[in-house]
């Protein structure tokens, strides 16, 4: 995940089940151009086969709530 302007904002994504319930969140760490990167491999990440989630995406200022949040269709993770 990327975020691309030097503005004080990151990125953040939240990993929902189809249902809402919060699986785990990820926050661009850099907020100028460079990528924060997670991977399954580490065991933190890994969301279970066959089963439905969706993604919340917002922007976070530090010190603040998340804001300008949509949420995506949900989806099936079939590997």
């Amino acid at each position: 995940m990327c975020d691309v302007n030097r503005d004080g904002y990151r990125a953040l994504v939240d990993f929902q089940t189809a249902a809402g319930a919060h699986v785990y969140r990820i926050t661009d760490s850099y907020n100028d151009r460079r990528c924060t990167v997670v991977s399954a491999a580490d065991g933190r990440h890994n969301l279970a086969e066959n089963r439905s989630y969706k993604l919340r995406v917002c922007v976070i200022k530090t010190g603040q709530r998340p804001s300008y949040c949509k949420t995506s269709a949900t989806f099936y993770n079939d590997h």
